[in-house]
């Protein structure tokens, strides 16, 4: 592992997931309580979750649908994995849409160190980006004067003494990027110095032809969504706060 990427300087993050309406738009005029219309799909390569929030009473949607994606990990090294995940909300009132806007969906890059697997403990490297290069080899070198698609990535240390990064990024772009090509090259790089030089702490490639794909099936996942919905007494349930 690169001694540079890890500061000396750490932080404590604490997680908190809540599955619950406090997420999503509050009921207007309720007339019953909220009930939770989800469903999972697993596939090969990923799975897939999506949600609905209805009135209790009456079974009118009362939020926009989620969809959201999540690869398999990808290990990148000892004790280091990826994922990617894309994520879309359905508006309530779109009732008449058909394809779903690259624009509006999001991918986000997600990394995870385990300090126990690497051998040492990690700290927050607080300033990285991600950068992204118009090629399919993940060996293949880069300098200052490489065009690349860049963001910055957010960095927490849990409590476990592991690390995670994270970098978002738009469909549209990515895909716009990525045209003609089936993978993009990634590499987590630092701050550059004074002359623009940036040093590849990690690297690894992006399968932006498999989300080319993912996209098609939600119009299917929003059919399976809305026949769950039309019998929401039986398949759909209160919210579940999950909290760590």
């Amino acid at each position: 592992m690169p001694a540079g990427l890890f500061s000396t300087a750490g932080r404590t993050c604490v997680v908190a997931i809540a599955l619950c309406a406090a997420a999503l738009p509050a009921l207007a005029q309720s007339s019953g309580p909220a009930l939770f219309c989800s469903f999972g799909m697993d596939e090969a390569d990923g799975a897939w979750t999506v949600s609905r929030q209805v009135d209790g009473a009456t079974g009118a949607t009362a939020s926009r649908d989620t969809y959201q994606w999540t690869s398999n990990s990808t290990p990148f090294g000892t004790g280091m994995t990826s994922t990617w995940s894309l994520s879309y909300y359905w508006p309530v009132d779109a009732t008449r849409q058909k394809v779903v806007p690259e624009a509006e969906v999001v991918v986000v890059m997600n990394f995870r160190f385990d300090a126990k697997e690497i051998g040492q403990q990690l700290k927050d490297p607080k300033h990285t980006w991600i950068h992204l290069y118009r090629s399919e080899d993940p060996s293949k070198q880069f300098s200052v004067y490489s065009t690349s698609l860049t963001t910055n990535m957010d960095w927490n240390r849990f409590r476990d003494g592991n690390l995670g990064g994270r970098a978002f990024l738009s469909l549209d772009t990515l895909l716009a990027y990525g045209t003609g090509l089936e993978k993009l090259v990634w590499n987590i790089r630092g701050a550059p110095d004074a002359v623009g030089v940036t040093e590849s702490y990690f690297k690894g490639v992006l399968p932006i032809a498999t989300m080319r794909g993912k996209l098609a099936k939600i119009p299917k996942l929003r059919a399976e969504l809305d026949r769950k919905a039309g019998k929401f007494r039986s398949e759909c349930n209160p919210p579940i706060a999950v909290s760590e």
